[in-house]
């Protein structure tokens, strides 16, 4: 446990300015997922499985990919061989056509400079749904510049190449996916469920 509050990514749930949101925005997606018919998972873009291993608690047939075998060794780690883990160095999904009922994607999309290949991606996995999740954009930053955190990039992530707000997310999923439903994730995210 010790190592992922270390991580830059998954930090954000232990911190004690950030806590309160970062699990606001965890119990947000679970209770969504609650609310499909659905018995397997595909979590792409995982990292340190911290999500992943919240939602194995309501669905334990769960699977997580991440290009990061860093993040994914201690995935692994928090996860104590009850979640399969596998590395995947492309947007390319290394699963057969409708593996799974729902595939989810939780602030990735923002990394990744050919996103659409990604989205397509996730839905040709898919049986029944995909859920994203995205910085909430300029908030996310303002709120960055709140904790004096990347002050000289005025609050954005250095990993951030992409940014999208409410509107912007719908249309992008839109033109790849019939999106259900687009909403606020406690403010600083955007979360959207589409189905297949």
């Amino acid at each position: 446990m010790d190592e992922l509050r270390k991580d830059d990514t998954t930090n954000k749930y232990f911190n004690l300015l950030t806590r309160r949101i970062t699990n606001s925005f965890s119990k947000n997606i679970l209770n969504d997922i609650k609310k499909l018919n659905i018995n397997s998972i595909l979590d792409v873009g995982c990292g340190t499985g911290y999500l992943t291993n919240k939602i194995y608690s309501i669905v334990p047939n769960v699977i997580g990919c991440d290009i990061d075998s860093k993040r994914l060794q201690l995935a692994k780690e928090y996860a104590a061989g009850k979640i399969k883990f596998i590395q995947n160095m492309s947007t390319t999904l290394p699963f057969p056509d409708r593996s799974f009922d729902l595939v989810t994607c939780f602030e990735v999309l923002e990394h990744v400079s050919n996103y659409s290949d990604l989205v397509k991606e996730c839905k040709r996995v898919s049986k029944k749904y995909v859920m994203f999740t995205v910085p909430n954009e300029p908030y996310f930053r303002l709120a960055n510049l709140l904790r004096l955190k990347y002050i000289s990039r005025f609050g954005n992530h250095p990993e951030h190449i992409n940014h999208f707000n409410k509107h912007k997310f719908k249309l992008t999923l839109s033109k790849n996916l019939n999106v259900k439903r687009v909403k606020l994730n406690s403010f600083l995210w955007v979360s959207a469920i589409c189905e297949i």
